[in-house]
């Protein structure tokens, strides 16, 4: 099995080539951002048409960093209270280009939980509303994944522990079927393979889709971090992924 620093090796390698780019959807490796300040919506470079969305309201849980996972830079998500805005506004969603959803498509961060406390939660979508998967890790580092259209019910993964984890969807709209796959640093890796898309039908798909992952916080802990050292959404597999 690799660890998840082997996998994020050959992940960040892909980043820094230009031959990588004509697949890529999406690519947020935060280099180009200051130091304590939120990440820039517009990114920099090719693909075309992607960007970072969040609303005003949480403009103070996201400073980007100096890297504990990979190259200089990483996006420190910490749960400072905000107060108590709608759902929608405590996201940080990653949206990508227009692309054709019947294809299979690959979302693939690199993170560390620290200090933690509440849960994580990262969602998978078309970027129009229609869901692909949840993903929650708790404040224990047990993840497990929303089971089928019953948002209440998940199915458990593993644990990611206190090291960096890197995590894989690869999802394709035509079986409605996702993989979740996370590498942990010094472990073996977790894999859970075709579970059900939340939503079953898809015709509530838009296609070309604007595939989006999006990253949030539950309850209130001001020094509870989930650090992301970078974010790609791709049509193609990342490299030396089984």
């Amino acid at each position: 099995m690799k660890n998840s620093s082997y996998l994020l090796l050959a992940v960040t390698c892909c980043v820094a080539f230009t031959s990588c780019k004509t697949t890529k959807l999406l690519e947020a490796p935060f280099e180009a951002d200051a130091i304590n300040s939120p990440p820039n919506k517009t990114l920099p470079g090719g693909p075309a048409g992607d960007e970072i969305i969040y609303h005003d309201v949480i403009v103070p849980q996201l400073k980007v960093q100096s890297s504990t996972i990979a190259g200089a830079k990483a996006l420190a998500f910490t749960n400072i209270d905000v107060g108590n805005p709608p759902g929608s506004q405590r996201f940080v969603r990653f949206k990508a280009g227009e692309t054709d959803l019947t294809k299979t498509v690959w979302f693939y961060y690199a993170a560390k939980n620290i200090n933690a406390s509440n849960d994580v939660i990262v969602d998978v979508g078309d970027g129009y509303g229609a869901a692909i998967a949840r993903l929650r890790i708790e404040g224990s580092g047990k993840a497990s994944v929303v089971k089928g259209s019953n948002w209440l019910e998940y199915e458990e993964i593993g644990n990611v522990g206190t090291g960096v984890h890197t995590v894989i969807f690869t999802t394709s709209l035509v079986s409605k079927t996702f993989n979740v796959t996370i590498f942990r640093e010094g472990d073996t890796a977790l894999t859970k393979e075709g579970l059900p898309f939340i939503e079953q039908d898809a015709t509530q798909f838009k296609n070309p889709a604007r595939p989006t992952i999006a990253f949030t916080h539950t309850g209130i802990n001001g020094s509870h971090t989930y650090e992301l050292g970078f974010v790609t959404i791709s049509k193609k597999k990342p490299n030396n992924m089984p």
